[in-house]
């Protein structure tokens, strides 16, 4: 749940991509401008350093870019409310797929 508070205010976060992790962080796109963060999937040294040289690169050198980020992150809905409305659609479907 780290990563959602983190977002919450503003601390765009890089992670491991695994489980829950990989699920609430999406990857930054720089072409789309799109993602809430980076992830690696190695859980390699390697790995991380080249996920925290992008975040670095675009904290240092495309800092609208960032702040866009950072602003995806703190208006992204992690609510119970919000979780609960998806797993309606989910079980909804599976009702109906019958």
């Amino acid at each position: 749940l780290n990563q959602l508070y983190a977002q919450r205010y503003g601390t765009v976060p890089v992670v491991h991509a695994t489980g829950g992790l990989r699920d609430t962080v999406q990857t930054y796109d720089p072409f789309g401008n799109t993602g809430t963060g980076w992830s690696y999937n190695h859980a390699e040294a390697a790995s991380l350093i080249d996920a925290m040289g992008h975040a670095l690169t675009t904290y240092k050198d495309f800092k609208d870019s960032f702040r866009s980020i950072q602003l995806r992150c703190m208006e992204k809905d992690s609510t119970w409310d919000h979780a609960a409305e998806q797993y309606e659609k989910v079980l909804i479907n599976a009702k109906y797929q019958w």
